[in-house]
């Protein structure tokens, strides 16, 4: 058995990929790929700034109610003159700015607004979460008063326990809601409907 041997053979002025060739090939379809990518996401970010500045104009307008239960003529000021001057800056020195400057304008954008829509919503959650809770302790009280019977095998000393927590929880609620009564509505508020449920944590583990 023989090895042929073939050499290669080009008709014309076509020559063969050479590594460096096929490394600068490569270089280039990679920078036109990321150069893609940067326009899009370039693009994506404009809009999203001109879709917030239209978002808080909107908010300020069809939820006047309840945001100006959480906030105060200046904060209302503040996020609206954010909004008017970011959609000015957009056909503006906003108009050549590169992706960073959009994410920037974006977070000055929406950093002010997130937190009064914040407000509002915790000002809608907070009086269930609360009532909720209490709920859950008057039948945790509930059910250790049944225990007496029902569960001979739980002894008093366990129930008073339980009884004792349900009472560090009924004054952490008392607490809380004293404090932010204190609270300006457009001040952040002292605690919120998130950690309200885990109050009970302890007790039920």
């Amino acid at each position: 058995k023989r090895t042929l041997k073939v050499d290669p053979y080009h008709v014309g002025r076509i020559k063969p990929y050479t590594s460096d060739i096929l490394q600068e090939s490569t270089d280039k379809l990679q920078a036109l790929a990321a150069a893609d990518k940067e326009r899009m996401l370039l693009e994506e970010s404009k809009n999203k700034v001109e879709s917030y500045v239209y978002h808080i104009k909107n908010t300020l307008l069809d939820d006047e109610e309840n945001i100006n239960k959480v906030t105060n003529e200046e904060q209302r000021a503040e996020v609206l003159k954010l909004a008017e001057d970011a959609e000015e800056w957009m056909y503006d020195e906003g108009y050549d700015a590169d992706l960073p400057t959009y994410e920037d304008k974006y977070a000055e954008l929406s950093v002010p607004m997130e937190k009064i829509k914040r407000r509002v919503k915790e000002a809608e959650d907070r009086p269930s979460a609360i009532k909720a809770l209490t709920k859950k302790l008057t039948k945790i009280e509930k059910l250790m008063a049944d225990w007496v019977e029902s569960l001979p095998q739980v002894t008093e000393e366990e129930r008073a326990g339980v009884l004792e927590s349900v009472e560090g929880v009924r004054k952490w609620i008392a607490e809380k809601e004293e404090e932010q009564s204190k609270t300006d509505p457009w001040e952040e508020p002292v605690f919120t409907s998130e950690e309200v449920p885990l109050q009970t944590k302890e007790i039920e583990s």
